[in-house]
């Protein structure tokens, strides 16, 4: 885990352990809130980052805790198996922290999982010899991912709210052969958007 990333683990989770909420935050208390994002992926593996838009919905069991569901694309099209072409990213999770008059700190932990259109090569058949590997010599594959870090919101409406999310991406690869065994890659993502309270 980076230290940037345990610095915001370390903040946010000291903020909702020993400080209450001081006032009443325009959009506290339980409902649903949707929203968009942009979303940009900082890759292990030497390429440029990568951007993605999506959406996203939260339900607030109070106004410290909620559960919330986030999905992004990743339009990026790269025919390179090692880049993984088209990616989906789905993660499902709880959110904790506090709320003050205009700002809000909260910690995140959302397991869920990527999906890449060129995710591995297709058995039998031999194309490691060519380079950027064409369509037909790779498959699709489905990653088990973890995102762990933290939220900094920001209420400039009764019903509005600006968020900025920072954390880690862990994505588990799957094991390909004995001399290829599973791997776990860890990217910094970073996403900006706004979401609205439905009710």
């Amino acid at each position: 885990m980076s230290k940037n990333l345990r610095r915001v683990l370390t903040v946010s989770f000291v903020v909702s352990l020993t400080m209450p909420a001081l006032a009443q935050a325009p959009s506290q208390g339980s409902g649903l809130v949707v929203g968009a994002q942009f979303t940009s992926t900082q890759l292990s593996n030497g390429y440029p980052n990568d951007p993605a838009f999506g959406g996203r919905m939260t339900y607030f069991f109070s106004p410290l805790l909620g559960l919330e569901a986030q999905v992004d694309f990743f339009p990026r099209f790269e025919r390179n198996v090692m880049a993984g072409g088209r990616k989906i990213q789905a993660l499902f999770g709880p959110r904790i922290g506090s709320r003050w008059h205009s700002i809000g700190l909260f910690a995140k932990i959302r397991p869920g999982f990527v999906r890449y259109e060129e995710g591995q090569w297709k058995p039998g058949i031999l194309c490691v010899a060519i380079y950027p590997p064409p369509a037909g010599c790779v498959d699709p594959q489905t990653r088990l991912a973890f995102d762990a870090g933290g939220i900094i919101e920001v209420y400039p409406w009764s019903r509005g709210i600006v968020r900025v999310d920072l954390g880690t991406l862990f994505v588990r690869s799957n094991a390909k052969s004995i001399q290829h065994p599973s791997t776990t890659t860890r990217d910094l993502q970073v996403s900006a958007g706004v979401t609205w309270r439905i009710f």
